[in-house]
């Protein structure tokens, strides 16, 4: 159980990690869901380095609780990742139809 809450841990950092190194060099901005994510990456390794699998039931609740933040986190981020693709692309035609009519 200790060598999966350390698995899960490091997963749920790195994962973090890259979604803020993503969006500092896009936007400038912080998602607060990918910062939590990497806080509880990196307490999840502590935990597990602390004897935190010793206790069942609380260490289930912590691998449950990082996957789900990892999931929702990566649903977040690939929804802006859309979102933010569809903008650029409506405003490049924009830019295009101004040009066109000057």
């Amino acid at each position: 159980m200790g060598i999966l809450l350390l698995l899960i841990g490091v997963l749920a950092a790195a994962s973090g990690a890259l979604k803020l190194r993503v969006r500092a060099r896009a936007v400038h901005d912080v998602t607060r869901l990918a910062a939590t994510e990497v806080v509880m990456g990196a307490l999840t390794v502590l935990g597990s380095g602390m004897g935190l699998a010793r206790i069942r039931p609380v260490a289930w609740t912590v691998v449950v609780a990082v996957l789900g933040l990892m999931f929702l986190s990566g649903v977040v981020h690939v929804r802006t990742t859309v979102r933010r693709i569809a903008e650029r692309e409506a405003s490049e035609d924009e830019r295009l139809r101004r040009r066109l009519q000057v």
